[in-house]
């Protein structure tokens, strides 16, 4: 329908309204009059339909009050006043996104589906659940997921408990984060964003019932709303609904919440603080510089910025970068531009670094800035940036994320803060904008002065400190005994009531028929088909790709004797990385940013339908059609090509890889520990964990510590003579079918080597458990085993069994009861069965837990609509919405694994046959899994050791 400004539609005053080219869409900004409520529509043919609804929410403290309303709002409202109303609609949804998300200034309730009836009642769900939510009635709430004392018995030792909490000290014990609250706290001292939004685990337990409440009525009311919706639909419907059902019962409210501008400091300023690590090696201290250097509504800046930081900080040609690793100050760094604060935020990170050399570091990085404004960038190191950018958004990539939802969080950095919204989707303009000033200093000016002559600035120091975590644990301990000691018995007692409250309000039986639904007739019974044909040996994809061609790459290991998997780890990490035949590793990203949309590597270990394990490492690329043969010459040199006579560069490559893998592997915890336990006994994951998981990280350390020739000569030869062998790969293309023919003969650039094709199967590494010790305050706690060995095939039937245990089970045993911020099970096809816990205060009890799903299982009933429920969250777990990239990666690894389209209906079928009995067949199976000896728990030292009889080895990560 034709909308005019001014036209009025349910209370909806249309205000703005404007063509936005560069995503095919058009923008509708309305206001409703009664309430005060904003909405921001985008129009367009995506069925893939993005809803949120944000509210202002600036902290005044550090207590997480606004993460931890984040998280309570979602626990049950009027209509639907069921505990946990989010996990119910993940149970049986089509949603292609269902989060909620806490930032600096700002709390979002987004969700994204394709199904209309899903669409609406997830709206429905999270509008009620911010208008009218049950915590102002239950204070249980705020104890299961802010934080509460606990205490079972009298005679038990007082613990604090709660969701956000323990999240929060999982996100604490991440030296990043650590230094990037440094940093905004440093830099913002008359500003919300100077305090932290999530909360912090010191301040928490602070937080009163009473001011919660007060936080969210002050807050959480339409004139303080920003609403968006995104995609085709009927939006006069969505207008009448949102009036009639919410908006029309309040009335508008003159808030005074405008986020403050940082004030001028007019001087640097220079902190240092201290983190714990388990052992004090070399060169683990971390820096970082910090500037403000503009608002976040000035789109074109804060692009500018962006793209700044991946010219002096992302690449090997990265100025900055260069000169920080060259002088041997650090071995990692990172750059950094935060958009999402009114304030903006530019930062120059240094990670693996000299201790105690806080000088050294900003004179290093003032003087490169210096020289950079004095002497101007490489002009093809900057539109190599600038074409990177312009790539990347042109093509719409999000990964996983829906595309209306990307645009609506950015949005969202000028909405807030009564800026004109659509400005932030015409990067076409100012891409083109930016690229016109290049020749005239455009980015030497933004350094000279935003950082160089920016006063706005902080330089911060993070030096580690051994034993610092068993004196937190220590203090943590000492100031709850002391507490306890001082209460008073009608004290104790009072705790120890509320404690059997909250476990009893948990696990008090509730009406779930009051949850809107789907049937199965909602959903499609056929499996998805993506189109694939095989021409002249490439797996071929076609489709409307815009003019880029994808690329996949695989190189079968196979042959590989398992002594050798951490140097094709190593390899998979040396492409585009080092100097090859033709271009030296300076230019070399250069190249790959001006011709390409990037080139990227990775290792695989893919399950056969008989049984069979493949490993391989990956190439990836993708360019513009026009640019296929610069694609072709650029993965022929960083692959085949590569130049391993410079050893130097290897060993700084080695170092930064360290670093980085290191922080990964403690961020993903979760994913860590499982991996490492399935390690223990499957071929795939041992092969995962030797070229990218834990024994990798071990094999680089030890590497590091002996890098010689022989090492060199190793790496060299498991590169020329048995990776990149023609007679070992498998490619993969998508393209319109008009570029087919400038990449079919993609495979001909590398040559056949004749040296066998003999499969080598990877031992059992000998650990069954293990305890791995970070300087954390929580766990990660990963249990594994072999169902095929107790009998079991893959079936879709594990799908359906997957989202009862995640979503019933362990949500409800380790999360709301036990405190973990996250949990969940999976099965893989070739056998491996495993169960994880995230961010968790528990250990032992977790394990139990994980012991007992067994009991749960032979006890497991569901009535019909609870059934259907469970069958359609699992059909939605394989019936994601894919772009073009997405398309050709997932049915190249069907068609490498031999996954079939009939066996994929055969495994629908099978998920939309479920039933009850057959959930209650794999109590055995997990009664199997109970005498699985396969652990893996990582985190804080003092649980682990607690815990040892459980472990064999117990060390710590490094």
């Amino acid at each position: 329908m034709k909308i005019n400004i001014n036209d009025c539609i349910s209370g909806f005053t249309l205000i703005n309204r404007e063509e936005i080219d560069d995503i095919n869409s058009e923008g509708y900004l309305f206001l409703h009059k009664k309430s005060g409520a904003r909405l921001m529509y985008i129009e367009n043919d995506d069925d893939n339909k993005v809803f949120f609804i944000s509210f202002k929410t600036p902290p005044e403290d550090d207590c997480g009050t606004p993460h931890i309303i984040e998280h309570s709002v979602l626990c049950g409202s009027e209509k639907y006043p069921v505990k946990d109303p989010f996990n119910e609609l993940a149970k049986g949804s089509l949603n292609t996104y269902l989060n909620a998300l806490t930032y600096s200034d700002k709390t979002v309730y987004p969700i994204a589906s394709r199904n209309d009836k899903d669409f609406s009642n997830l709206m429905d769900v999270y509008l009620d659940a911010v208008f009218n939510p049950m915590i102002l009635n239950h204070k249980e709430i705020f104890m299961q997921e802010g934080h509460h004392f606990h205490m079972e018995n009298a005679d038990d030792p007082l613990e604090i408990k709660g969701v956000v909490y323990n999240e929060m000290k999982g996100a604490f014990s991440d030296p990043d984060r650590y230094l990037d609250g440094a940093v905004n706290t440093t830099l913002f001292t008359d500003s919300p964003y100077m305090f932290e939004s999530g909360g912090d685990p010191d301040k928490i337990p602070d937080l009163t019932y009473e001011k919660f409440i007060d936080f969210y009525k002050k807050q959480y009311h339409p004139s303080n709303s920003y609403i968006y919706l995104f995609g085709k639909m009927d939006i006069a419907e969505k207008l009448e609904y949102l009036d009639k059902e919410y908006l029309s019962a309040f009335d508008r409210q003159n808030f005074k919440n405008d986020i403050k501008a940082q004030k001028c400091q007019n001087k640097i300023i220079r902190k240092e603080e201290y983190y714990p690590v388990i052992e004090k090696n070399e060169n683990k201290a971390m820096y970082a510089a910090g500037f403000i250097t503009g608002k976040s509504y000035d789109e074109e800046t804060s692009l500018g910025y962006s793209i700044l930081s991946y010219i002096l900080m992302d690449t090997n040609a990265s100025p900055v970068r260069k000169a920080l690793i060259e002088s041997r100050f650090c071995s990692d760094t990172e750059g950094w531009f935060d958009s999402s604060t009114m304030d903006t935020v530019f930062s120059i990170i240094a990670k693996s670094a000299k201790e105690n050399a806080s000088e050294e570091f900003e004179n290093i990085i003032r003087n490169e800035l210096g020289n950079i404004v004095k002497n101007g960038l490489d002009t093809e190191l900057v539109n190599s940036a600038v074409n990177a950018f312009e790539f990347m958004l042109s093509e719409e990539n999000f990964g996983y994320k829906p595309r209306g939802l990307y645009y609506g969080l950015k949005a969202m950095n000028s909405w807030l803060h009564k800026e004109n919204p659509f400005e932030s989707f015409r990067f076409k303009k100012h891409i083109s904008s930016i690229r016109f000033k290049i020749n005239d200093g455009y980015f030497e000016s933004l350094i000279s002065n935003g950082m160089l002559n920016n006063k706005t600035a902080v330089y911060v120091s993070l030096q580690p400190k051994e034993g610092m975590q068993a004196e937190i644990d220590e203090a943590e301990r000492k100031r709850l005994l002391k507490i306890k000691e001082n209460l008073s018995e009608k004290e104790i007692d009072k705790i120890v009531e509320e404690t059997k409250q909250l476990l009893a309000f948990q696990s008090a039986d509730e009406d779930l028929s009051v949850m809107p639904s789907l049937k199965l007739s909602d959903i499609n019974k056929n499996a998805d088909i993506i189109e694939n044909k095989t021409v002249d040996d490439i797996f071929y994809v076609p489709g409307n790709t815009n003019g880029v061609i994808y690329l996949e790459l695989s190189f079968s290991t196979d042959s590989i004797d398992e002594k050798d998997y951490g140097y094709v780890g190593l390899i998979s990490d040396l492409i585009g990385r080092l100097d090859t035949q033709k271009y030296d590793f300076n230019e070399l990203p250069t190249k790959i940013d001006l011709y390409t949309g990037g080139i990227t590597s990775s290792c695989a270990a893919y399950y056969t339908t008989d049984g069979k394990v493949k490993k391989a490492l990956n190439v990836s690329a993708k360019a513009l059609s026009r640019n296929v043969e610069m694609m072709k010459e650029l993965v022929d040199q960083t692959t085949d090509k590569m130049d391993f006579d410079k050893a130097e560069s290897i060993r700084l490559i080695i170092k930064d890889r360290i670093s980085k893998l290191e922080n990964y592997l403690n961020q993903n915890g979760h994913i860590t520990a499982s991996n490492r336990a399935l390690s223990y006994f499957n071929e795939g994951y041992n092969y995962k964990d030797k070229t990218g998981g834990i024994g990798y990280f071990k094999f680089l350390c030890e590497l590091d510590k002996n890098f010689n020739d022989e090492a060199l000569a190793e790496l060299k030869k498991t590169a020329d003579n048995i990776i990149f062998d023609k007679n070992k790969l498998t490619v993969g293309v998508s393209c319109e079918k008009n570029d087919f023919d400038k990449i079919k003969n993609i495979g001909q650039i590398f040559d056949a080597k004749d040296i066998g094709n003999k499969n080598v199967i990877s031992k059992k590494i000998n650990i069954v458990s293990e305890g791995i010790i970070t300087p954390s305050k929580i766990q990660y706690v990963a249990k594994a085993a072999d169902y095929k060995k107790a009998g079991y095939e893959y079936s879709g039937k594990l799908l359906v069994l997957k989202n009862i245990l995640d979503l019933e089970y362990l949500w409800n045993m380790v999360r709301v009861q036990g405190g973990a911020y996250g949990c969940g099970c999976n099965f893989i096809r070739s056998g491996g069965m495993y169960m994880y816990s995230y961010r968790d205060p528990n250990l032992k009890r977790t394990i139990d837990i994980y012991n007992k799903t067994g009991e749960f299982l032979e006890n497991f009933t569901a009535d019909e609509k609870a059934m259907t429920n469970y069958i359609i969250g699992a059909v939605n777990t394989v019936d994601r919405p894919l772009n073009m990239e997405q398309k050709l990666k997932t049915s190249f690894i069907r068609h490498i694994s031999g996954i079939t389209d009939c066996l994929r209906q055969k495994e629908r079928d099978e998920i939309l046959s479920s039933s009850c009995e057959d959930m209650r067949c794999y109590a055995q199976m997990f009664n199997y899994f109970a005498e699985s000896p396969h652990i893996c728990v990582i985190g804080n030292a003092d649980n682990i050791n607690n815990e040892k009889n459980l472990l064999n080895t117990i060390a710590a990560m490094k």
